[in-house]
């Protein structure tokens, strides 16, 4: 039994285990294979961008650089326009795509992403949450480029609610979409917690309030916060905004501002719910 081969017939019967055996080293030579053909040539471009210009034409070529030359990397951003070639592939094309997919079909006038600090007027102005003392102009403090939509996009309340019910309602996807985003999950919730009892869908909030269910979302940035919702059918909308960043969200670690300036706002979201549904 402890053979490695057994003669049967005139035949030698190599163990079962022993075939595996030679059929797993040929899988694993054909993936180190595969793995060098993949990896061969990245290794090849980094060694390369080590190397100085008459390294890289130098026949036959070598494969390690002399000298590595760290520096070739800052040289490439003073020599190519990069900045204007990021303008150009990313902010320049999601402004297009924006505009396309949601601004111009929803007809929002009134809604912009600047790529600046610089609000477009007139806006309502934010301040901080200091409870004690004068309180600062946060407005334009930070440059919403670097925030993009997370607190980026600025739009006014009549836009915001057309948005919203676009949004809540499924106009700006298609069913397969539409059916993942509402698949809500008992116990998930937007940050702020919005009114009622919250559930999470698929960057998409469900709140079940006394006065009736609306979809929606909340958000704060520095000082500011809002709360849109709509009806699931996005034929009636809520919007309530507070000039000042709020936030008491113990489980996630969030307690911003005044936990009692908090509790009133959160019932303004209800109250403003029960405005909308009346």
């Amino acid at each position: 039994m402890s053979e490695l081969a057994t003669r049967t017939s005139g035949r030698i019967r190599v163990p079962r285990r022993n075939r595996l055996r030679r059929n797993h080293l040929g899988v694993h030579a054909v993936l180190i294979l595969g793995s060098v053909v993949m990896v061969g040539p990245f290794f090849w471009e980094v060694m390369t961008s080590l190397k100085t210009l008459g390294e890289t034409l130098t026949v036959p070529p070598t494969v390690f650089p002399r000298s590595p030359r760290w520096s070739n990397y800052g040289d490439v951003f003073d020599t190519l326009p990069f900045g204007q070639m990021f303008w150009n592939s990313t902010i320049q094309t999601l402004g297009r795509v924006l505009g396309q997919l949601v601004l111009s079909p929803l007809a929002l006038r009134h809604t912009s992403m600047p790529l600046g600090y610089r609000m477009p007027s007139p806006y309502v102005h934010g301040y901080d949450n200091n409870v004690r003392g004068p309180r600062a102009d946060g407005s334009e403090l930070v440059n919403a480029s670097v925030v993009w939509a997370a607190g980026g996009m600025v739009s006014a309340p009549l836009d915001l609610n057309r948005f919203a019910r676009a949004y809540a309602g499924g106009r700006l996807f298609g069913g397969a979409a539409r059916a993942a985003q509402v698949q809500f999950r008992a116990g998930g919730g937007s940050d702020p917690p919005g009114p009622g009892q919250n559930a999470a869908g698929l960057a998409l909030f469900r709140y079940r309030t006394r006065c009736g269910t609306v979809y929606g979302h909340t958000g704060n940035f520095l000082g500011y916060t809002t709360f849109m919702a709509s009806t699931p059918d996005g034929t009636r909308s809520v919007t309530v905004h507070a000039n000042t960043q709020l936030d008491w969200n113990p489980q996630l670690g969030n307690q911003v501002g005044s936990h009692a300036a908090f509790r009133a706002l959160r019932r303004a979201f209800g109250l403003g719910v029960c405005a909308a549904l009346a």
